[in-house]
């Protein structure tokens, strides 16, 4: 079960991996004129940003030569095509869905530093999706990202470190560094760990308000493991004061995610 949300979680990640530029006052052709004389050049970065440009929402977005514009930039050694063009073969966006090509461009892309990619590769080793079930190997791209300062890479090393895995013995002193570390970047998977550690009094004193509060900082950035436990907090009165009411609407929250203890609450 543990392995059917992790994948599930990858593959919703891969579908918002796409940055949605801000508005900017410049119209669409004036951005495109900007891009292209640079990008037909040879400048990687203006392929890539051309790239994003057919990627923004709106009527004039062409995932087909954004496929094209990411490809050249890829084929040439830039870590973020390569990043980019592996999410639209992951998603069948612009080009015929081919994940295990996608892996091949992860594998590119992290081995170039790409710090998203080292994630996801994580991920897909943690899960054996595509990949040879291997932990080790995903603590140590997560690791790898991590001192890196990437804030996902650091709350899924926490997880790892604080529940153990096969390969990957539990260790709740780094768990709390990682998982500290990830909730100064306001990461929700990691606020959501360092509440679970302070709730249960692993690698520290156990407190509850705390605990909730941090469930609350991951609650409301929509993780549903956060909004079930916050739920929790509610339901028992644990670091809260008991309120069944707001028990119940982050019950629902979770349960509207597929969390199936939290739909059993309802």
């Amino acid at each position: 079960m543990k392995k059917f949300f992790l994948l599930l979680t990858f593959l919703a990640v891969l579908l918002i991996q796409f940055i949605q530029q801000p508005a900017c006052a410049a119209s669409f052709t004036q951005r495109v004129s900007d891009l292209r004389p640079k990008a037909e050049k040879g400048d990687l970065q203006a392929q890539n940003d051309l790239a994003l440009l057919y990627c923004e929402e709106g009527p004039r977005q062409n995932y087909k030569i954004a496929f094209e514009w990411f490809k050249r930039a890829a084929q040439k050694g830039f870590p973020e095509s390569m990043y980019y063009l592996a999410n639209l073969y992951s998603s069948g966006l612009g080009v015929k869905e081919d994940r295990v090509e996608a892996v091949g461009w992860y594998r590119k892309a992290a081995a170039k530093g790409h710090l998203e990619s080292k994630n996801i590769l994580g991920t897909m080793y943690e899960v054996g999706d595509l990949v040879n079930y291997d932990t080790k190997e995903a603590a140590r791209l997560f690791e790898e990202a991590a001192k890196k300062n990437y804030p996902p890479a650091q709350g899924n090393l926490a997880r790892m470190l604080l529940y153990g895995a096969e390969e990957v013995y539990p260790d709740t002193k780094a768990a709390f560094y990682w998982a500290s570390k990830a909730a100064e970047n306001q990461d929700p998977q990691g606020l959501y760990i360092l509440g679970v550690m302070y709730q249960t009094g692993q690698g520290v004193q156990v407190d509850k308000t705390t605990a909730a509060s941090l469930f609350y900082e991951s609650a409301m950035q929509g993780y549903a493991e956060a909004q079930y436990s916050l739920g929790l907090a509610y339901k028992n009165g644990d670091g809260v004061e008991r309120d069944l009411n707001t028990a119940y609407e982050w019950f629902s929250l979770a349960a509207q995610q597929g969390h199936p203890e939290a739909a059993n609450e309802i």
